[in-house]
């Protein structure tokens, strides 16, 4: 990316260092304007970067392109440990190190 998409956004160094190279289990939900849910994508992969340029970026395990999300570090909560399965299909992810969810909402919302 050119432009600094997430500038602004304070970063908390140490935790960033904590995550890189860390596992991170993603829920997406894309919400229409009365609250429903129109669409949801889950994915798993390593966090690689984490900068005010790109954001937290994960290197995404079904298609090894990277992937970048906000980096409201708080916002990403540890896992506990055990298995966890994909909505949408049978994969299982067992021991991710970190979770997050973002709901995403038409402009103006």
């Amino acid at each position: 990316m050119n432009n600094k998409l997430f500038e602004g956004c304070p970063i908390d160094p140490q935790l960033a260092e904590q995550m890189l190279n860390k596992s991170l289990l993603v829920s997406i939900s894309c919400m229409n304007e009365f609250d429903d849910l129109q669409a949801m994508e889950q994915f798993f992969g390593t966090i690689v970067r984490i900068n005010a340029d790109e954001g937290l970026v994960v290197l995404r395990e079904d298609n090894g392109e990277e992937f970048n999300l906000p980096p409201e570090l708080d916002h990403y909560q540890q896992a506990k440990p055990g298995s966890y399965q994909l909505v949408e299909s049978d994969i299982i992810i067992e021991n991710p190190d970190y979770l997050v969810d973002w709901s995403l909402y038409p402009p103006g919302e």
